[in-house]
Protein backbone atom coordinates (compact mmCIF):
# COMPACT_ATOMS: atom_id res chain seq x y z
CA UNK A 1 0.00 0.00 0.00
CA UNK A 2 1.34 3.22 -0.54
CA UNK A 3 -0.11 6.90 0.72
CA UNK A 4 -0.07 9.94 -0.91
CA UNK A 5 2.11 12.87 0.24
CA UNK A 6 0.43 15.79 1.14
CA UNK A 7 -2.28 15.48 3.87
CA UNK A 8 -1.61 12.38 5.11
CA UNK A 9 2.46 11.86 5.09
CA UNK A 10 2.16 13.18 8.69
CA UNK A 11 -0.79 11.07 9.91
CA UNK A 12 1.37 8.15 7.92
CA UNK A 13 4.17 8.64 10.14
CA UNK A 14 2.33 7.83 12.90
CA UNK A 15 1.79 4.17 11.81
CA UNK A 16 4.90 2.98 10.21
CA UNK A 17 6.02 0.19 11.41
CA UNK A 18 2.29 -0.48 12.11
CA UNK A 19 1.51 -2.00 9.12
CA UNK A 20 4.57 -3.56 7.93
CA UNK A 21 3.81 -6.16 11.06
CA UNK A 22 1.70 -8.81 12.18
CA UNK A 23 2.99 -11.91 10.38
CA UNK A 24 3.71 -15.19 12.07
CA UNK A 25 1.57 -17.79 13.35
CA UNK A 26 1.71 -21.04 15.53
CA UNK A 27 1.20 -25.32 15.89
CA UNK A 28 -2.49 -25.72 14.79
CA UNK A 29 -3.68 -29.13 15.71
CA UNK A 30 -5.50 -29.48 12.63
CA UNK A 31 -3.62 -30.51 9.19
CA UNK A 32 -1.87 -27.73 8.66
CA UNK A 33 -1.35 -25.18 5.62
CA UNK A 34 1.43 -25.78 3.41
CA UNK A 35 3.54 -22.32 3.13
CA UNK A 36 1.97 -21.29 0.18
CA UNK A 37 -1.14 -20.98 1.64
CA UNK A 38 0.17 -19.76 5.09
CA UNK A 39 1.90 -17.12 3.01
CA UNK A 40 -1.38 -16.21 1.00
CA UNK A 41 -3.87 -16.12 4.14
CA UNK A 42 -1.40 -14.17 6.35
CA UNK A 43 -0.77 -11.68 3.72
CA UNK A 44 -4.77 -11.13 3.11
CA UNK A 45 -5.05 -10.62 7.08
CA UNK A 46 -2.04 -8.17 6.76
CA UNK A 47 -4.08 -6.39 4.03
CA UNK A 48 -7.17 -5.62 5.97
CA UNK A 49 -5.70 -4.60 8.69
CA UNK A 50 -3.73 -2.02 6.27
CA UNK A 51 -7.09 -1.24 4.51
CA UNK A 52 -8.82 -0.40 8.13
CA UNK A 53 -5.75 1.47 9.43
CA UNK A 54 -5.75 3.95 6.31
CA UNK A 55 -9.51 4.43 6.86
CA UNK A 56 -8.78 5.45 10.91
CA UNK A 57 -6.19 7.71 9.37
CA UNK A 58 -8.59 9.07 6.81
CA UNK A 59 -11.05 9.80 9.40
CA UNK A 60 -8.60 11.04 11.80
CA UNK A 61 -7.12 14.09 9.27
CA UNK A 62 -10.97 14.67 7.98
CA UNK A 63 -10.89 15.83 12.38
CA UNK A 64 -8.44 18.46 11.95
CA UNK A 65 -8.88 21.60 9.04
CA UNK A 66 -4.64 21.06 9.25
CA UNK A 67 -3.16 17.79 9.37
CA UNK A 68 0.28 19.56 10.19
CA UNK A 69 -1.70 20.35 13.53
CA UNK A 70 -2.15 17.05 15.34
CA UNK A 71 -0.58 17.47 18.58
CA UNK A 72 1.86 14.46 19.73
CA UNK A 73 -1.07 13.58 22.63
CA UNK A 74 -3.47 12.84 19.40
CA UNK A 75 -0.83 10.56 17.99
CA UNK A 76 -0.13 8.90 21.29
CA UNK A 77 -3.72 7.88 21.66
CA UNK A 78 -4.53 6.94 17.99
CA UNK A 79 -1.12 4.70 18.01
CA UNK A 80 -2.52 2.98 21.67
CA UNK A 81 -6.13 3.03 21.45
CA UNK A 82 -6.17 1.70 17.32
CA UNK A 83 -2.80 1.37 15.96
CA UNK A 84 -1.51 -1.40 18.14
CA UNK A 85 -4.53 -3.15 19.00
CA UNK A 86 -5.07 -3.80 15.19
CA UNK A 87 -1.14 -4.90 15.00
CA UNK A 88 -1.82 -7.02 17.99
CA UNK A 89 -5.29 -8.62 16.39
CA UNK A 90 -3.45 -9.14 13.24
CA UNK A 91 -1.14 -11.48 14.40
CA UNK A 92 -3.28 -13.43 16.99
CA UNK A 93 -5.12 -14.16 13.46
CA UNK A 94 -1.91 -14.92 11.34
CA UNK A 95 -1.30 -17.26 14.64
CA UNK A 96 -4.10 -18.80 14.50
CA UNK A 97 -3.89 -20.03 11.00
CA UNK A 98 -1.24 -22.62 12.37
CA UNK A 99 2.36 -22.85 10.79
CA UNK A 100 3.00 -24.94 8.26
CA UNK A 101 4.44 -28.07 8.84
CA UNK A 102 8.30 -27.56 9.70
CA UNK A 103 8.46 -23.86 9.94
CA UNK A 104 7.33 -24.02 13.51
CA UNK A 105 10.10 -22.19 15.09
CA UNK A 106 10.28 -19.61 12.13
CA UNK A 107 6.88 -18.69 12.26
CA UNK A 108 6.82 -18.43 16.02
CA UNK A 109 9.89 -15.79 16.18
CA UNK A 110 7.86 -13.93 14.15
CA UNK A 111 5.14 -13.59 16.53
CA UNK A 112 6.75 -13.41 19.18
CA UNK A 113 8.63 -10.57 17.50
CA UNK A 114 5.67 -8.89 17.06
CA UNK A 115 4.48 -9.54 20.54
CA UNK A 116 7.39 -7.91 21.85
CA UNK A 117 7.34 -4.60 19.33
CA UNK A 118 3.67 -3.88 20.38
CA UNK A 119 5.11 -3.95 24.22
CA UNK A 120 7.56 -1.84 23.34
CA UNK A 121 5.74 0.64 21.06
CA UNK A 122 3.40 0.80 23.74
CA UNK A 123 5.77 2.33 26.59
CA UNK A 124 7.03 5.13 24.00
CA UNK A 125 4.92 4.95 20.94
CA UNK A 126 6.03 8.30 19.19
CA UNK A 127 9.54 7.29 19.77
CA UNK A 128 10.32 3.73 19.30
CA UNK A 129 7.33 2.74 17.04
CA UNK A 130 8.89 2.29 14.03
CA UNK A 131 12.24 0.56 15.30
CA UNK A 132 10.34 -1.56 17.26
CA UNK A 133 9.09 -3.45 14.41
CA UNK A 134 12.14 -3.99 12.48
CA UNK A 135 13.25 -7.60 13.38
CA UNK A 136 9.59 -9.13 13.30
CA UNK A 137 9.44 -6.69 9.89
CA UNK A 138 12.67 -8.36 8.45
CA UNK A 139 11.47 -12.40 9.80
CA UNK A 140 8.38 -11.93 8.23
CA UNK A 141 10.21 -10.35 4.46
CA UNK A 142 12.44 -13.37 4.67
CA UNK A 143 9.82 -15.61 5.46
CA UNK A 144 8.27 -14.73 2.04
CA UNK A 145 5.35 -12.58 3.24
CA UNK A 146 5.06 -9.43 1.48
CA UNK A 147 2.52 -7.43 2.69
CA UNK A 148 3.17 -7.75 6.40
CA UNK A 149 6.30 -6.99 6.06
CA UNK A 150 6.43 -3.43 3.74
CA UNK A 151 6.40 -0.15 5.12
CA UNK A 152 3.42 2.24 3.92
Amino acid sequence: MSIRTGKRSLCAALVVGLMITGCGGGSDSTASLTKAQFVKQADAICRKVDKSQTAGLDKLTKEFSDPTKITKAVQKTWILEQGLPSVQQEAEEIAALGAPSGDEEQVAAIVKGIEEAVKKAEKDPLKSLESSFTGANNLAAKYGLKDCSEPL
